[in-house]
């Protein structure tokens, strides 16, 4: 819930106020109230100094559930580098929005929603930017109310014309755009997005390989009719690793994906215990194909309980945990 909506109120100042004063007595009263019953307190439309208040006096997250950055694109709606830290520090998010006003001269593009998204995640890290696209399902209704009382509004909204808003439907390119590799407007690799815990990329292919090394021992290990070809040479070769070889590999795997190291090394032991007699064997691929599956859940847990992890508050020394009751 947000304490106050673009203009100053009872509780605190809004966006559009000229000068922001932050929290009142009461406001701070309202977001210590929201923390005891489980509510999340939420700063866009807010002040900035009342956003700054709201996470000094708040003991759990506090988020920007619909806000651009103001470093990107210069916007009383955006946040400033210093609300999104001090945001970051009580455990909270800051969700990117799709509107084009936000984002740039009214650009609801994907390559804005992505400009955004890469400037927050290098200022805080991907664990504390989502995306958000504040999408108005009746927004034809909202810009002919911009077009007939634009008094009624700030310049800031009504000089691009009616707003452009990134229709729902276009988040469903969003992880492509992100994906490591060079666009037009983001040239650099992004190595957050390629290592990211819940990449099923990054996860699946760890597994893969391990689980098709395996699979080309069990082959060669499998008995063999005499009347058949000799297998290749290089079914030999992999027959001759040892259980070492393999926790090297699985070493070298996790070195690729460290987010998920520790599961890479442990179906890598599993493997390399394939030399064991058959009895102790089946066992051993019993063990593989539950740490396989382990590691292919794994990332979506590290996710959900990412958030429940205690983090210190930058200006107070306190300690935020993430409430599970939804915003």
């Amino acid at each position: 819930m947000l304490p106050s909506y673009n203009n100053r109120n009872a509780a605190g100042g809004g966006c559009l106020d000229e000068v922001d004063e932050g929290l009142t007595d009461y406001g701070r009263a309202l977001i210590r109230e929201m923390n005891a019953v489980g509510m999340v307190a939420g700063g866009s439309h807010c002040g900035a100094r009342t956003g700054l208040d709201m996470c000094e006096v708040s003991e759990q997250p506090v988020i920007y559930s619909h806000s651009c950055m103001r470093s990107v694109w210069d916007h009383p709606r955006n946040i400033s580098d210093e609300q999104a830290k001090e945001c970051a520090a009580t455990g909270g998010v800051i969700g990117i929005t799709g509107v084009g006003i936000f984002l740039g001269p009214n650009d609801a593009t994907i390559d804005a929603l992505v400009r955004h998204i890469d400037y927050a995640v290098d200022l805080v890290g991907p664990e504390h930017v989502g995306v958000s696209t504040d999408y108005p399902f009746d927004h034809e209704d909202f810009n002919a109310m911009l077009e007939q009382s634009p008094e009624l509004f700030p310049d800031c909204y009504t000089r691009c014309g009616p707003i452009n808003f990134m229709p729902p439907e276009s988040l469903l390119t969003v992880e492509d755009a992100l994906l490591p590799g060079d666009t037009p407007t983001t040239p650099s690799p992004r190595s957050w997005a390629a290592t990211s815990a819940a990449s099923p990329r990054w996860c699946g292919s760890s597994l893969g390989v391990l689980l098709v090394l395996f699979g080309a021992r069990q082959w060669h290990r499998r008995p063999k009719d005499p009347s058949q070809a000799q297998l290749p040479k290089w079914m030999g070769a992999i027959d001759r690793l040892t259980p070492v070889k393999v926790f090297g590999l699985g070493l070298a795997l996790a070195a690729l994906n460290a987010k998920n190291a520790p599961l890479t090394i442990a179906a890598a032991a599993s493997i390399g215990s394939a030399g064991l007699p058959v009895g102790q064997e089946i066992a051993s691929l019993a063990i593989f194909v539950l740490i396989a599956t382990l590691g292919l859940l794994a990332p979506l847990g590290v996710y959900m309980l990412g958030g429940s992890e205690r983090r210190p508050h930058s200006a107070t020394g306190k300690t935020g945990q993430l409430s599970t009751t939804s915003p």
